[in-house]
């Protein structure tokens, strides 16, 4: 026989799994209080059990695999970065020939006057 409410399986025909009576035991019902149980039907068809939470190494693993891979895509971003800039660098401050100037205009270290 299945749990009602997770669908494990129980002993001595009970309704609901230990793990679920202990926590149903958390919000008792008042005495009295009409509650209506499900009529089980063999459908062949079984409920998983829940998940339960992971634990808190699980958890710490899965946060540590998260910080490596955010990492390393920091650092891929920072040299895409960083090969992108030397290429711009160099065309924003290389001399260039504008319209309507020719060679001899460009004032350099070697011909500029003192």
């Amino acid at each position: 026989m299945g749990c009602l409410r997770c669908g494990r399986e129980t002993k001595n025909e009970e309704f609901f799994c230990m793990d679920c009576q202990a926590e149903m035991s958390r919000d008792p019902v008042k005495p009295g209080t009409p509650v209506f149980i499900p009529v089980r039907g063999d459908s062949g068809a079984r409920k998983q059990p829940r998940r339960r939470a992971p634990s808190a190494e699980d958890q710490l693993k899965a946060l540590r695999k998260q910080v490596r891979v955010l990492a390393a895509l920091l650092a891929v971003a920072v040299l895409v970065i960083a090969l992108l800039t030397v290429p711009a660098w160099k065309y924003l401050f290389e001399q260039r020939v504008l319209p309507g100037q020719n060679y001899s205009s460009f004032v350099t270290e070697q011909n500029a006057d003192p």
